[in-house]
This record gives C-alpha cells, sequence and structure tokens, in this order.
C-alpha cells in the first residue's frame, strides 16, 4: 500500500496553552480589589469573564478552520475528487 496519510500538521503548543489557561487569568485575577461579595468585585470577575470568552473560542476556532482545511484537501488528494463531488456520494 504505497499510499499512506501524512499526520496533521496542526500541533497544539504547551506553551500558548499555559498562557491561555493559567498565566493570563491570574494576572486579571490578581487584579480584583474589591472584597468577594461586593458591586467592585463583581464588576471586575465579570470583565475577566468577558475577557476569558475570546481567548478561549479564537484559537479553538482557529485550529478548528485548519484542521477542516487539512481534512477538505486529504479528502480531494486521496480520492481525486474535488470537495463538491467527495461530499454528493
Amino acid at each position: 500500500m504505497a499510499d499512506t496519510v501524512k499526520p496533521s500538521p496542526v500541533k497544539p503548543n504547551p506553551l500558548i496553552e499555559l498562557l491561555i489557561t493559567l498565566v493570563i487569568p491570574s494576572l486579571i485575577l490578581m487584579k480584583l480589589s474589591g472584597p468577594a461579595g461586593t458591586p467592585a468585585f463583581n464588576e471586575e470577575l465579570g470583565r475577566l469573564t468577558l475577557l476569558s470568552y475570546p481567548m478561549i473560542a479564537l484559537p479553538s476556532m482557529l485550529i478548528l478552520m485548519a484542521v477542516l482545511f487539512y481534512l477538505t484537501r486529504t479528502i480531494r488528494e486521496l480520492a481525486e475528487l474535488k470537495l463538491a463531488e467527495a461530499l454528493k456520494h
């Protein structure tokens, strides 16, 4: 069997993952100045939550786009079909 599937070029970077999950939120949490339960604390915690969603969603979306691109390219190369033809069958 001469045709082999190439490994995926998308590899998660542990340093970026560490920054997203640990370092950036801890830096923001260090700035929480109000005592727990106060309106100031709740506003700062809301800001942290607002900032955390793009930090999680954007890298995930970029990785998903790269995986889908790789998948469609591999289907096109292995099946020797255009994407529309491959999805049609």
